[in-house]
């Protein structure tokens, strides 16, 4: 089988994403290489989100090789804080500052910080540019995540990455990606598709 025919694959020359959930990682390593080192490249990009702080915490080394090769990562203030400390960081800034010395591309860091907001740190400008110098953004516009279950945070935060990933899609600036992220999350409501989205499920 040819992988590069696949009808889950759009040409290199138009915008996909592969989402990568962290609660898919025990199990699946070997799956989320391989997508890695066969499908990424040219306008495919990885957006990964770190799922939970077991996962960060017994799944490091391979959760670092996945944001060395991803455009976009997303979690809780909680993941990121497991996530700096086996790093040997002491804050998300200087976890920002440390990847991106060995990282050629960009990385767009996004941290859900409940009722403080979201923390936006990247040193992405433009698709196809190389990286910039790191920014440090905090929008207060959280997510509603207060007085839910777990059930419905986890959908809210399912529903934040959609309508985020869905405007970056249609390339408006990531400040408006954070606030259609949180109008989705607040709504409960995913985008519909458009021409240039494509879901790619793994179980």
């Amino acid at each position: 089988m040819n992988d590069q025919s696949s009808a889950i694959l759009r040409p290199e020359t138009r915008m996909q994403i592969f989402y990568i959930e962290g609660f898919f990682i025990p199990k699946r390593e070997a799956v989320t290489t391989y997508i890695v080192r066969t499908y990424i490249q040219g306008r495919r990009y990885i957006a990964l989100n770190l799922g939970a702080e077991y996962v960060v915490r017994d799944h490091f080394n391979h959760l670092l090789y996945l944001v060395n090769n991803a455009l976009f990562v997303f979690g809780k203030l909680n993941e990121f804080e497991v996530f700096w400390k086996c790093w040997g960081a002491s804050s998300a800034r200087e976890l920002a500052e440390d990847i991106v010395k060995s990282k050629s591309t960009p990385i767009i860091f996004v941290i859900n910080k409940g009722a403080d907001g979201i923390e936006l740190i990247s040193n992405y400008f433009r698709e196809g540019c190389a990286p910039g110098p790191l920014t440090f953004q905090t929008f207060n516009v959280p997510p509603p995540s207060n007085d839910q279950d777990e059930s419905d945070a986890e959908m809210s935060d399912a529903c934040f990455v959609a309508g985020f990933l869905h405007a970056w899609l249609q390339k408006r600036e990531l400040s408006q990606c954070i606030r259609v992220g949180c109008h989705y999350a607040t709504k409960g409501v995913q985008p519909s598709n458009g021409e240039e989205t494509k879901t790619i499920k793994t179980t």
